[in-house]
């Protein structure tokens, strides 16, 4: 039977291989996929293969970033061959394709350990003479004698090769080190390079670290008592738990003074406090309608009281009318990072509309017009620059990441109400 077989690195570098086994199997980054690959540019139900007879047939399941084979955009099913190298929105597997032996192939191997290596040598008794030849007697020494030089030339051989080779070895390791020695400095990456835009937030807000020469330390961008700091501070702790798997989530200092105007229109807010109020009082209905929508539940509440804005209300009752557009939109765009959850956002209305694919195509659009990665593209902040989204689609989103600040500490913003954790 044909067997096929997909690997790939994951997410520390390491080989994974894993055997379709199914006659439909789906790859995603949903936990209920056949094959789970935690990596936010995969959709939650990204591709499936499809085992026909012998064949496998691969077809992408309108992902958000789309499906390559051999660096060619998938648009229809086709049927897999081995060598193949599928990429799922930009993260590549290898594909092995195992077929059977043939029914000649298997006979003319099972011929070939059957039949005798070697053919036995027939020996004529009459023949053989005992005794030692006469002549062997004067041969004997002669050989000898040359066999001596042989080897003793032999071993001269291999004394000069050692002996170059030992030479040879010192000098490429003389030339190694002074490479070393005249190496440059690396050149920090583009993440590296935007790292002192870091906020510095409070140890106990920070995911936990290793030990790692590659982890990097947000660095501080402004001094822990002004109002930047407390901003950076309070949205990275409320982009992170947003997020499904976005730990080190955080505003650059220009991204935090955008978001620090929009908090004064909170500040001191008494309608803000009481939808907090709300929210903590109907903690377990948002947690149960938040995991039936595959959301977090403090997305889903901030998201409610962005709605209401300075207006008081119900948060649960707003979040219940938002939450199947909410679900139609992450399905779309995700939510394994921060930014993936405030494009949600942004979109919301769009969504609300009946278009909830409309800020997907346009993001597939410009991950082939612009260089940029699609980490990049895909965030409100690259698209607000380049006018891809209305000044209202970027308030909704800014707005909510204002809220969503505010309800980690309301105490700081004048808010009289507890932090809101869910």
């Amino acid at each position: 039977m044909t067997a096929l077989r997909i690997t790939y690195l994951d997410s520390e570098g390491r080989k994974q291989a894993v055997t379709v086994d199914k006659s439909s199997f789906i790859i995603g980054r949903h936990s209920e996929c056949d094959l789970t690959i935690a990596d936010s540019r995969l959709s939650r139900k990204h591709a499936r293969i499809d085992k026909i007879g012998d064949f496998f047939v691969l077809s992408d399941l309108d992902s958000s970033n789309g499906t390559t084979i051999n660096g060619k955009r998938l648009d229809e099913p086709v049927t897999l061959s081995d060598g193949d190298i599928v990429g799922f929105g930009g993260l590549e597997v290898n594909v092995e394709v195992e077929k059977p032996l043939s029914r000649q192939t298997r006979s003319a191997l099972a011929g070939q350990s059957a039949s005798p290596s070697v053919s036995g040598k027939t020996i004529n008794t009459a023949d053989t003479k005992t005794g030692i030849p006469f002549w062997l007697l004067f041969a004997g020494p002669a050989v000898a004698a040359v066999l001596v030089i042989i080897v003793g030339i032999v071993i001269f051989i291999a004394v000069s090769r050692n002996s170059n080779a030992a030479d040879e070895a010192l000098t490429n390791a003389n030339e190694d080190i002074s490479d070393i020695e005249k190496e440059p400095k690396r050149r920090k990456t583009s993440d590296q390079e935007t790292e002192p835009d870091k906020a510095l937030v409070n140890k106990s807000d920070m995911p936990p670290t290793s030990t790692s020469p590659e982890t990097v330390v947000p660095a501080a961008t402004a001094s822990p008592d002004s109002e930047q700091a407390k901003i950076e501070a309070n949205a990275a702790k409320f982009l992170r738990r947003i997020a499904q798997n976005d730990p080190k989530a955080f505003l650059t200092s220009d991204q935090a003074k955008i978001v620090a105007a929009k908090t004064k229109e909170f500040t001191g807010s008494a309608a803000l406090a009481d939808n907090i109020k709300s929210a903590r009082k109907n903690s377990a209905q948002l947690r149960s309608l938040a995991a039936a929508k595959n959301v977090k539940p403090l997305f889903l509440a901030v998201a409610a009281m962005t709605k209401l804005g300075n207006s008081r209300g119900d948060v649960l009752a707003t979040a219940q009318t938002m939450a199947d557009t909410l679900d139609k939109l992450t399905i779309q765009l995700g939510n394994e990072l921060a930014d993936d959850c405030l494009l949600t956002i942004a979109a919301y209305n769009q969504g609300a509309a009946g278009e909830t694919m409309k800020l997907r195509n346009l993001l597939q659009d410009l991950a082939t017009k612009f260089p940029q990665s699609s980490r990049e593209i895909r965030t409100i902040w690259f698209l607000q620059k380049q006018s891809k989204i209305t000044p209202a689609e970027f308030d909704m989103a800014i707005r909510f990441l204002a809220i969503g600040a505010i309800t980690q500490n309301p105490a700081a913003f004048g808010v009289n109400a507890e932090a809101l954790d869910l």
